[in-house]
């Protein structure tokens, strides 16, 4: 549904109807390729921290443990092992763990009012 959202935005709305002997179809045309895939990596990096903060949770639960080694066995079907091992790697690095803390802080961080913070802030 997420995808199709933004297809409205960066697809034109024409496509081409195709006969087959299973009965007619619409596709894109292939002019629209360019616009196919940057609607696709859009969709992908809006999703990717999600997907990946998803997957990581999955893994915790599944192993009973927040050490990233206890994750290996507990990957997603759709990413391979070597690339889930390049993540828990990743994961299990100290410049990692103490962006992790800091993020964690900052979300739960008050004010002087005593209000939650908004960072509404530029990413560096």
């Amino acid at each position: 549904m997420f995808f199709q959202e933004k297809q409205v935005d960066l697809l034109p709305r024409s496509k081409e109807k195709v006969t087959t002997p299973e009965g007619d179809r619409y596709v894109c045309p292939t002019t629209n390729t360019a616009n196919v895939y940057d609607a696709w990596k859009k969709t992908t990096n809006d999703r990717y921290k999600d997907m990946n903060n998803d997957t990581r949770n999955e893994a915790k639960r599944k192993s009973q443990s927040n050490n990233p080694a206890d994750w290996r066995e507990h990957g997603p079907p759709w990413i391979r092992a070597e690339h889930w091992n390049s993540l828990l790697n990743y994961w299990d690095t100290e410049k990692w763990k103490n962006n992790a803390k800091i993020v964690k802080e900052n979300c739960l961080a008050q004010g002087c009012d005593g209000e939650m913070k908004k960072h509404t802030g530029p990413r560096k």
